[in-house]
């Protein structure tokens, strides 16, 4: 028995683009408001100890902030690392 081509796999009546809005969903922040803002999300966390001054301020801030999508560069502050 042969596997399915990979193309019948995908859903192809939805393509990409149609996925932004439930992708821009998943962050609760709209554009630009976390702009300077410490985040406290879970891999922040987790890096928390490679800069306690910025950990501090994000633990200080009100709101809370979580998830800027800056994941990568943990701890993070908006749009300071930007890709």
């Amino acid at each position: 028995m042969q596997a399915a081509p990979a193309t019948s796999r995908v859903n192809l009546a939805r393509p990409p683009h149609a996925l932004a809005p439930d992708v821009e969903s998943f962050y609760h922040l709209p554009h630009a408001e976390h702009v300077g803002k410490a985040c406290q999300g879970t891999a922040c966390f987790a890096a928390r100890h490679l800069n306690p001054a910025l950990w501090a301020e994000a633990n200080a801030q009100n709101p809370r902030v979580y998830c800027l999508g800056e994941c990568f560069a943990a701890p993070a502050k908006g749009q300071t690392n930007p890709r």
